[in-house]
């Protein structure tokens, strides 16, 4: 039975971003499944009773420059996108009725390149309607069923499970399936190099979202 990796994400969060550029190449050198878990950063900070790093002013200034370390360390693009804070509940919604139906993966195709590439704002349900289209999904359908409690909920209840579970940021590995990496959750950062640990001791630290170290 193929072991499974649950990885719990935020559109809006920079590290959730470069795991999507990384993971599907882990899921190929160690043969899992991976499973996708759209959550809110805003409701697991509430649970969890944790903050922003960015609400931190050390922190924040460090972060800018730190983000493209990673970027650089990954061969990606990171363009922090120009409108701020968007308000990425609707793509959110739109990701956990993806994961319930099917799908999730060639949603994230698009949105993400959209926030941390692209620079368009998510915000508009009219950008969020055309990324929609572009990844097959029926925009109209989608945009109708994000605005029902049914919807609200299903993402509030990934969130709740993702704080239950251990997940304190939204790049945060949980393993109660029989996780690749161990039983135990992981988050930031730092952690994606876990699974390549054999490669070589390459060390680094995430001083915005925890102390630890992986090799």
């Amino acid at each position: 039975m193929p072991k499974v990796l649950e990885f719990c994400f935020d559109f809006m969060s920079p590290p959730s971003y470069f795991a999507w550029t990384q993971l599907p190449a882990m899921v190929d050198r160690t043969g899992c499944d991976l499973r996708w878990r759209p959550m809110l950063t805003i409701g697991l900070h509430d649970i969890v009773g944790n903050r922003s790093p960015v609400m931190v002013p050390n922190k924040e200034k460090w972060i800018a420059k730190d983000l493209q370390r990673f970027a650089s360390e990954y061969e990606v693009t990171l363009r922090m996108n120009p409108h701020g804070l968007v308000n990425i509940l609707p793509a959110s919604r739109a990701a956990a009725l993806a994961e319930r139906e099917g799908g999730l993966a060639a949603l994230m195709d698009v949105v993400y390149p959209a926030m941390f590439i692209h620079g368009l704002n998510l915000s508009e349900i009219g950008v969020l309607g055309e990324l929609l289209t572009e990844a097959g999904f029926d925009a109209s359908r989608y945009l109708e069923a994000i605005t029902t409690d049914e919807m609200k909920n299903f993402l509030k209840q990934n969130t709740e499970e993702a704080g239950e579970r251990g997940v304190v940021v939204p790049q945060g590995f949980s393993s109660a399936r029989q996780c690749i990496l161990a039983r135990i959750g992981y988050a930031g950062l730092n952690r994606i190099f876990l699974p390549s640990s054999s490669s070589g001791a390459r060390w680094y630290a995430s001083p915005y979202y925890s102390s630890s170290r992986a090799s």
